[in-house]
């Protein structure tokens, strides 16, 4: 019952809240068809759109051709991995370097967990991924002002 009314008012608070006006559009990227899958079937579930993106170079691309609401961002890909890739987007400019980035992986002990944030990830979310759990964190990382990432640079880059 808890997961049906987290599904049901997820878009309604979105829209309510006027973080957005239709549908929120993700970008889900990862290098394993399962995972894209499940979670495409989640974001179908939660009335989200979504595009995927296969590594990190990918949803580098795909940031930079088409507005996102929100990444759902594998860590372990080929090419350019999901800490790489979130830092490439951060240093972009214009809005998309405020897109919430939400790490989903298996690797969400303590320390890597703030490794994720510390590169500029909103959240993360262990694999295998909790519906509610996604649900929750997606919400929450997409009602949050853009103003909490302006200006976020690796801290090499300050």
């Amino acid at each position: 019952m808890a997961v049906g009314l987290c599904l049901m008012g997820l878009r309604r608070r979105l829209i309510q809240s006027g973080v957005v006006a239709r549908a929120p559009h993700i970008l889900i990227v990862d290098d394993n068809d399962a995972n894209l899958a499940v979670a495409g079937a989640f974001c179908e579930a939660l009335g989200c759109e979504y595009d995927c993106a296969r590594d990190g170079l990918e949803a580098v691309e795909a940031v930079r051709a088409k507005a996102y609401d929100l990444i759902l961002m594998d860590i372990h890909m080929p090419r350019m991995d999901g800490i790489t890739a979130t830092r490439a987007i951060r240093m972009l400019h214009g809005t998309e370097a405020n897109i919430p980035i939400i790490a989903v992986t298996a690797n969400a002990d303590p320390a890597n967990v703030r490794a994720y944030l510390s590169c500029g990830m909103s959240a993360v979310v262990p694999k295998p991924i909790e519906l509610m759990r996604l649900s929750v964190a997606m919400s929450e990382a997409m009602a949050r002002p853009e103003s909490d990432l302006a200006g976020w640079r690796p801290r090499a880059a300050r």
